[in-house]
């Protein structure tokens, strides 16, 4: 059996302690950057909408206007391909992207690291009580609940952690 000097077993809980800070700090980071990106997507969903409801405005006037010769707006039929054309790309970029089921997903996986951000959190509050071998089963399960949630959600690119 393998018995340490209290010296030995205060720098393992210290070293211990440093990689659960640092461990932590990967968490709350990812947890915000989550948190953001969420925003952004339900933000460009809603600027998407938007284009899509001007242009529906602008093509449905246009089309109205010519079927009734009416003669109350100086387009052509050929300008409203425009409005046409811009309407079908905001179509095809919302059903490619999907903003809101994205917005939802990274919602979601931030809220989970949030729990795990607290778990981290009261280990770090309950560090001295525990033994070294509790705090490195939590510190593992921990470690791969982050993983698990991390790789179920959708990848973050590098220039988020900029």
């Amino acid at each position: 059996m393998n018995e340490f000097t209290s010296t030995e077993i205060r720098i393992q809980r210290e070293a211990l302690r440093s990689q659960i800070v640092s461990e932590l700090a990967n968490v709350s980071r990812t947890m915000d950057i989550r948190y953001s990106r969420s925003d952004r997507m339900e933000k460009r969903h809603k600027i998407v909408k938007f284009i899509q409801i001007v242009l529906y405005t602008i093509t449905f006037s246009g089309v109205l206007d010519i079927a009734l010769s009416l003669d109350l707006l100086p387009i052509s039929p050929i300008f409203l391909t425009i409005p046409t054309v811009l309407l079908t790309f905001t179509q095809i970029t919302t059903w490619m992207n999907n903003y809101p089921l994205q917005a939802y997903q990274e919602y979601n996986a931030a809220e989970r690291l949030s729990l795990v951000k607290k778990q981290y959190d009261s280990l770090l509050v309950d560090f001295n009580i525990h033994s070294l071998s509790d705090i490195r089963n939590t510190r593992n399960t921990l470690h791969e609940t982050t993983h698990l949630i991390n790789s179920s959600a959708l990848r973050i690119d590098r220039k988020w952690f900029r």
